[in-house]
Order: C-alpha cells, then sequence, then structure tokens
C-alpha cells in the first residue's frame, strides 16, 4: 500500500441532488461511476492504480467528521497489519492507532493517587475515635454507640478472639442477624489481627458448614440459636454473651500490616461451590480514597446501611462512613423488603447518603411516599444491577439528591469505576477509581 488518503466529507442529500430525482444520471468520483443512488449511510469507494485511494462518503446525520477519521484510522490500521502479514488471522488484527492506545492507557487509565498504603483499617478507626469520640457511630432500632463505645466493646471481643489464636491472615465466620454486633464483631476481628468471612444466617446450612471448612475459620463469631439451627460445631464465641464486653478496652497492640487479609467473600462460583474472595487492609483503604475523591462523604453525615452482610458493597455503607466521622443506620430484615418501613427510617433519622441496588430503588419508588422520601436525601449511590433508564428518570425527578452510578467485581474490591447521573443523558459507569485501570478486551485479550 503506498498511498492512503480520505477525502472530505460527501453528504448523501448532496449526493441525491447530483444524481437528479430518480437517482439515475451518472456521477462522477475521480474515476469511478456511480449510477444509482444510495439509501446507505456510508459507502467505501476503494480506487486502485499506481497507488489505492480511498474514499469516504457518509450521512452527516449519522456520522459526524470526528466519527469517520476514527473509523479511517481503524481501517488504515487493518491494512497496514495485513500488508504486512496477509496470513494474519481475523482475530488477531488491532484496531486501536498508537494514540488511541495512549490515550486508554495514558489518559483514561491515569488514575495513580496516594493512599494510607502504611496503615489499616483499624488503626483508622481508631484515629477516628480520637477525634470524635463522643460522635454516634452507629444507630440500631433503640441502640446508640458512641465511637468511643464501639471502639471499647470491639477492644474487649479482640482480645477474646486473640485468645482463641485469632492473628493475621486467620479467618473468623461472622454469622450473626443486623445488630450493632455485627458491627462489634467485624470490628474486634481486624482488631485482633484476622480476617472476617460474613455469612448470612439466611444461606443453607450446606453452604455454612462449606463455608466454614473451605475458609478453615479459627472462630465461628454467631449467636446461640444460629449455632443450633445450623449445627455447626465450630470453635464458637457467642455474641450474645455480656462476657466478652468486660475486659480489658483499650486499643490493642496493631499486629496485622496493610498486606494481611482484612474479609474474605465468598461468592457464586463457576464449578457450583462458592468461592473465596480474598481482600487486604490496603485495597479495601484503597477502595475508601477513590470513593472520597468522587462522594463527597462528609464528617457527621448519616448513611444508611441495608445491605446483606455477605455482599461486598456493605463495605461502603459501614467501614467507608466509620473510617471518617459519619453516623452509620443499620436497618433490618424488615427495611430490606418493606418499602413503608424503608421510607419511615429514612425520614426518622434524617438519611443523607445511602447505597441501593436498582431493584431496591424500584420497590421504595414504588411506594406512593417513595419520591418523597428521597428529596432530603443528599447522594443516592446505584450498583449491584444494571440501571435502567426509567429508574434513572424517575430518580432525576425527585430533584434533590445526586446520582451514582457504581460497578465494580469483588475482586478487585467492591466498586472499581463511578459515574455521576444527576444530569446526565445517557447510563455508563464512568472512569476508573484512584489507582485502577479498565480495559475492554475480546475473548483473545
Amino acid at each position: 500500500i503506498n498511498h492512503i488518503m480520505i477525502f472530505e466529507n460527501y453528504p448523501v442529500e448532496q449526493q441525491v441532488e447530483q444524481l437528479g430525482s430518480e437517482g439515475q444520471e451518472p456521477f462522477t468520483i475521480s474515476n469511478v461511476v456511480a449510477t444509482e443512488q444510495t439509501n446507505y449511510d456510508l459507502n467505501v469507494v476503494v480506487m486502485p492504480g499506481e497507488g489505492i485511494k480511498i474514499r469516504f462518503m457518509y450521512n452527516t446525520l449519522s456520522f459526524d467528521q470526528a466519527g469517520i477519521e476514527r473509523l479511517y484510522g481503524h481501517f488504515a490500521r487493518l491494512l497496514e497489519q495485513i500488508s504486512l502479514n496477509p496470513h494474519v488471522r481475523v482475530e488477531e488484527l488491532e484496531l486501536l492507532t498508537a494514540a488511541e492506545k495512549q490515550q486508554i492507557t495514558a489518559a483514561f487509565n491515569d488514575t495513580a493517587c496516594a493512599f494510607p498504603s502504611h496503615q489499616t483499617i483499624h488503626q483508622l478507626f481508631e484515629d477516628q475515635v480520637e477525634c470524635t469520640p463522643d460522635q454516634v457511630a452507629l444507630v440500631f432500632g433503640h441502640q446508640r454507640l458512641t465511637y468511643r463505645e464501639l471502639n471499647e466493646r470491639a477492644n474487649s471481643l479482640a482480645r477474646m478472639l486473640q485468645a482463641q489464636g485469632v492473628g493475621p491472615d486467620k479467618l473468623v465466620g461472622l454469622m450473626v442477624q443486623r445488630s450493632v454486633e455485627m458491627i462489634v464483631g467485624l470490628l474486634a476481628v481486624l482488631k485482633a489481627g484476622g480476617a472476617y468471612v460474613p455469612i448470612d444466617p439466611e444461606f443453607p446450612s450446606s453452604r455454612i458448614a462449606y463455608m466454614l471448612e473451605d475458609s478453615e475459620a479459627a472462630v465461628l463469631l454467631t449467636r446461640r440459636e444460629l449455632a443450633e439451627e445450623h449445627h455447626c460445631h465450630a470453635n464458637t464465641l457467642f455474641l450474645e454473651d455480656a462476657a466478652l464486653y468486660q475486659g480489658e478496652s483499650s486499643n490493642l497492640e496493631t499486629i496485622a500490616r496493610p498486606e494481611h487479609l482484612a474479609y474474605v467473600i465468598y461468592t457464586s462460583g463457576s464449578t457450583g461451590n462458592p468461592k473465596g474472595v480474598m481482600l487486604q487492609h490496603r485495597s479495601v483503604l484503597n477502595f475508601i480514597t477513590g470513593m472520597r475523591e468522587v462522594i463527597d462523604f462528609e464528617a457527621s453525615q448519616t448513611m444508611l446501611s441495608l445491605t446483606t452482610i455477605s455482599f461486598d458493597i456493605f463495605v461502603l455503607e459501614t467501614i467507608l462512613p466509620l473510617l471518617g466521622g459519619m453516623t452509620v443506620v443499620l436497618g433490618d430484615s424488615q427495611h430490606q423488603v418493606n418499602p413503608q418501613a424503608l421510607g419511615e427510617l429514612i425520614t426518622q433519622h434524617s438519611i443523607e447518603m445511602l447505597q441501593m441496588t436498582p431493584s431496591r430503588l424500584q420497590m421504595l419508588l414504588g411506594h406512593e411516599a417513595g419520591s418523597r422520601v428521597l428529596q432530603s436525601v443528599k447522594a443516592i449511590m446505584v450498583g449491584g444491577e444494571a440501571l435502567p433508564s426509567k429508574l434513572l428518570a424517575a430518580l432525576q425527578a425527585i430533584n434533590g439528591p445526586r446520582i451514582y452510578n457504581m460497578y465494580g467485581p469483588t475482586e478487585t474490591t467492591v466498586w472499581s469505576a463511578v459515574q455521576e447521573l444527576t444530569h446526565a443523558q445517557h447510563i455508563n459507569i464512568g472512569r476508573p477509581i484512584a489507582n485502577t485501570q479498565i480495559y475492554i478486551m475480546n475473548a483473545s485479550g
């Protein structure tokens, strides 16, 4: 190939004018003659000779010049590769130009960002306790714990866990209904140096047994009735026992490091058995940094936590706000399924930030007071499922909260990409967050 050229755009309506109303008169382009009217939005004319000339003719109502220039660049890239290697397989051909590769790797994925890579989750929580000891950290029903109270209860329980052999990269099963003890237990496991394995009490007994066996959990934190219901014979501490919280309550010496595990979440495996996804302290703190860059999580704001503990997005509703001086309001199982009860909870506690799946949001908006309830909310984070355009329109019509679309697999720590859609016309998942790169690839990589 000696020469490849792209000529100026040639709108279809101008072609039709020159062809005549019946489209039968000859219309000459260089040495190519078109004798019939085209109904296509794009024509590519190849003109052989000493070199090859290529002309793109397109409908300006369907394409813009920048899009055609990209198309030309991709076409030229393909021809270049084929000319150098005529036997290349189609699946091995690359479309992207050097400039586009640079845009993807250096511009779109330029997400380098400093984060607290030398600290652990519980160290940052303890720092927050120092700053706001009397701020309410956790609300569940009529129970309220300040940051100091939550910290002290977790410290006492953490010492009991260490006495049971819990330490760095030792896993602890956490199987309990939504309660204050659920958060106390989670923090206690981290303070003891271990990693928690969240287990939904609603899981079948066989699945719970598999998770405990596969994770080799050193201890199971649960309640007596749950242990009996699921026939758990593991080394067990019962969270309702008052004695667990009566020991020394000062902060423990930190023995976990940023590279140690913080939690292991079991997701549905492709083989039939759930698979454990292991996440480090460092990964969680990078995630929190990335979220704070995009969304304003203000200290003293109130965050609703409605997600089941066995879903990783639970981390955004609990650990993230507790590391920033916010108040976490825990909803119970009734709030998860009853839109009226959920609406009353949001109103009662003046919830300012919440995260929900599209299906749960639709449940709430399906209730007559749903839209009114959300008017005072400052930010709604939507994720876990594809966001329907009708739901986005309904949220935008509330004309109150900022709306964020979230995306990310468990393996990359909760969310990996975020896009604000408050005034958007189209739905997308946005750009990668801090220190995260995203590439869209085909089966051949």
